[in-house]
């Protein structure tokens, strides 16, 4: 295999990430394989690849090809080297096509097409092939374990994006019927989680990899992998917090959200809270303080759900407050209940936006953060999960405070 050099490298990390960004982004399918095509013969120094699916009739049909003739693709078309049922089907190498008797009766089409080595990589989601990935090569030459790990991983990115699409276009379908019917809400509402959850799941393990290799590759030596690191890393971020924030909210929208009951002393959860954002705050030249009237009575909840609330609170605060002010958390009792709060010394919210600020995906017409508007609507649902309330209360030019209560164990 040739030597890997930096700029080598470099254009594969930048072609990977395009590939992902896509992958989850791009609603339909054709710009993904080109992606994924150019992604994987650069990265295993194939001369030719191709992409097919099984159709309605389980039949595998070519999606996209690079570099095959007509001629080659109508010889070939419908083969596959697994069965359609196949649960856990591996990559097929064929280190010479001259050599090998299996492949004997397309030995012809090989050499009509100047093909002496090829790999089959499947394409499988959640144990079901869908298709495969083929490489050529002009040579007899093995393909080492390396480019078969990078052609796998591009193809579990075209299989989640086939299937993404497919559960799209599903639920379109199922959205045009609940426009022109109401009795198809419903079925509509439970299509949408459930594919909200497949796809939320699907996401995470690939995400997992991408952390850890933008990690790796943000601590290359060189200065150009290293930014490139960065930058997915930071994207990844960002996006396994908003698959968090869509399963939680798809939860309260549907009346589930896990709620696990405990007695809590608030100053723990408070405490845990100023640990967790002590670090960023000092990156943005904030001082974070906490404070509670002590004794507080215990109260009945989920530790980590308030510690939540609290992120979401501490979070949005972070973004507004300008370097050298100031971000207080903390909690006093009221009456039967602890009252919890975030104080910060940012520009304050208008009055007529305060009603607003715990609805669904609304923003404020002069936020200058970017976010999903979720993360106000989720502590909102943590809270009346546990019985609470949540409020805020501002002045411009001189902060905001946002308020949630929770129950005492002493009712």
């Amino acid at each position: 295999m040739p030597t890997r050099d930096p700029e080598q490298l470099l254009a594969e990390t930048e072609l990977l990430y395009q590939l992902t960004a896509a992958c989850n982004e791009i609603a339909e399918l054709a710009p993904i394989h080109e992606l994924a095509l150019t992604a994987v013969t650069r990265g295993t120094h194939c001369d030719r690849a191709a992409i097919l699916l099984f159709d309605a009739d389980r039949v595998m049909r070519f999606v996209a090809s690079r570099g095959l003739s007509a001629t080659y693709r109508a010889a070939v078309e419908g083969h596959s080297p697994w069965t359609a049922n196949a649960s856990a089907p591996q990559s097929v190498l064929v280190a010479d096509t001259e050599a090998d008797p299996a492949w004997a009766a397309y030995r012809e089409a090989f050499r009509a097409e100047g093909v002496r080595s090829l790999a089959f990589v499947p394409l499988v989601h959640h144990g079901v092939l869908l298709g495969k990935f083929m490489l050529y090569r002009e040579e007899p030459r093995a393909f080492s374990a390396a480019e078969i790990r990078l052609a796998q991983a591009i193809s579990t990115h075209v299989a989640q994006s086939v299937v993404r699409v497919q559960r799209e276009e599903e639920l379109a379908r199922l959205y045009r019927f609940e426009r022109e019917a109401h009795h198809l809400a419903e079925e509509a509402t439970r299509a949408r989680e459930e594919i909200l959850s497949v796809v939320s799941h699907d996401l995470r393990n690939p995400l997992g990899t991408i952390l850890i290799g933008s990690s790796t590759l943000a601590d290359s030596a060189d200065p150009r992998v290293a930014a490139v690191g960065a930058r997915i890393q930071r994207q990844a971020v960002r996006m396994a917090r908003l698959i968090e924030d869509l399963v939680d909210f798809a939860g309260i929208e549907a009346g589930r959200l896990a709620i696990t009951r405990a007695p809590q002393a608030p100053a723990s959860m408070i405490e845990t809270t100023r640990e967790l954002f002590r670090q960023q705050a000092n990156e943005r030249g904030l001082q974070l303080e906490a404070s509670a009237v002590s004794p507080l009575p215990v109260v009945d909840c989920d530790a980590e759900r308030v510690v939540q609330i609290f992120g979401n609170l501490v979070g949005n605060a972070l973004k507004v407050t300008p370097r050298g002010g100031s971000i207080e958390i903390g909690a006093q009792p009221e009456n039967d209940d602890v009252v919890f709060f975030v104080r910060d010394t940012g520009p304050g919210i208008a009055p007529d936006e305060l009603p607003s600020l715990f609805q669904r995906h609304w923003r404020s017409k002069h936020a200058h953060y970017k976010g999903a508007g979720l993360g106000l609507s989720i502590a909102r649902g943590i809270v009346e999960a546990h019985g609470g309330r949540i409020w805020a209360e501002s002045q411009l030019g001189r902060g905001s405070t946002f308020f949630f209560s929770l129950t005492s164990t002493r009712n």
